[in-house]
């Protein structure tokens, strides 16, 4: 038992004897245009402390810190005072300096930006209700009367702009916060739906038959009312006056 004390007695005094080396020893460096690699040897010449570091920390060591200049100070101060501890995080076991590099974590912060603009057809007449969506998500906005939008996109996100009866755009964000849009008209998908006087109909599930008047075609003068204009101008549909009466009328 006796031993067994004197051992630990042994191993605390010589624990804090290095212990307090580290905190007692005090070191003066003085350098002009000194790296890090010149206050490290300067604080191994002046004293025990001897450092330990990879060859990957090497460029660092070697990059300039200015003039250095430190006086009566404990190796703890002077680390502080020319390690960058964004780079660098170090450890004192006794007599021992160990550097290490942290690792750098890159962190991309993308900024979302309002982008904003004018849509018009090739006319240079705003479109209302045209559906604006950053592709790939559920971010959408739809034009207002005036063809004007304003959508949250970040630069090199695309912007899908789509219309019933015009071709759809794909636009990349880019360094502007303004892009301005002409759509032009989507022949392909003009001829695939079907108008009606009360609906649209997909041609494909369109089963009648159907026929175009243009308006200047049926715009005669003296004519009291649409159903006497169409008489003859659409083959296989015949009007009728419902009676003889002028004005009344007319049935097909």
């Amino acid at each position: 038992m006796k031993g067994g004390l004197s051992f630990f007695l042994l191993l605390f005094t010589f624990y804090s004897f290095s212990n307090s080396y580290s905190q007692n020893a005090k070191l003066k460096i003085e350098i002009q245009n000194a790296t890090l690699m010149n206050v490290i040897k300067t604080i191994e010449n002046q004293s025990e402390f001897v450092f330990i570091y990879k060859d990957e920390v090497l460029p660092e060591l070697r990059k300039e810190l200015g003039d250095v200049k430190i006086k009566d100070k404990t190796i703890n101060k002077v680390l502080e005072r020319v390690l960058n501890t964004d780079i660098f995080s170090y450890s004192i076991n006794e007599r021992q300096i160990i550097l290490d590099k942290k690792e750098q974590v890159s962190i991309v912060k993308f900024q979302s930006r309002t982008i904003s603009g004018t849509i018009t057809d090739a006319n240079g007449v705003p479109v209302a209700g045209v559906t604006i969506v950053v592709d790939g998500t559920n971010r959408g906005v739809v034009s207002d009367f005036d063809g004007n939008y304003a959508i949250k996109a970040e630069k090199g996100e695309v912007l899908k702009m789509s219309f019933i009866g015009l071709e759809t755009k794909f636009i990349t964000v880019g360094a502007s916060d303004t892009i301005d849009v002409v759509m032009s008209e989507d022949v392909e998908s003009l001829d695939a739906v079907v108008v009606t006087g009360y609906q649209k109909i997909d041609r494909k599930l369109f089963t009648g038959s159907a026929s175009t008047v243009k308006l200047e075609d049926v715009k005669l003068e003296g004519v009291p009312d649409v159903a006497r204009a169409l008489q003859g101008q659409v083959a296989g549909v015949e009007i009728e006056n419902a009676s003889g009466t002028f004005g009344d009328g007319s049935s097909n």
